[in-house]
């Protein structure tokens, strides 16, 4: 975590507590005072406090992770593939579109998956 955030984060943490003792104080005066609970509400500040606490600690959450890197993949020669390079489907053995063609199994390529149906036959 960088400095930065860890100071967002207290802050935001710091604004919450705040807001928790003072929404704590509000309920105390209004448990004195039955006449005057009819008519008051949260007041504006507290709710305030408490969003922008909130927003705040979730920017220094934010804030605390590391620059994004790039994950490299390995093609089929065990090369590592580039950054922008475009991901090919798998190369397998084709014949018009069918992988390992057979009349008794139908094997479908697609570009990263598999669909391999054994043993059935095609009925006419």
């Amino acid at each position: 975590m960088s400095i930065l955030s860890k100071a967002l984060l207290l802050v935001g943490i710091l604004q919450l507590i705040h807001a928790g003792y003072s929404l704590h104080e509000f309920n105390r005066i209004l448990k004195l005072s039955p006449a005057a609970a009819l008519h008051l509400s949260l007041p504006a500040d507290v709710k305030l406090e408490v969003f922008s606490g909130m927003i705040i600690s979730i920017i220094s959450i934010l804030f605390s992770f590391n620059k994004i890197e790039y994950i490299a993949l390995k093609d089929t020669e065990n090369k590592i593939a580039t950054l922008n390079q475009r991901l090919l489907p798998i190369k397998a053995n084709l014949s018009n579109g069918v992988l390992n063609s057979s009349k008794f199994t139908e094997d479908y390529n697609t570009p990263h998956f598999f669909s391999f149906n054994l043993g059935e036959k095609k009925k006419k």
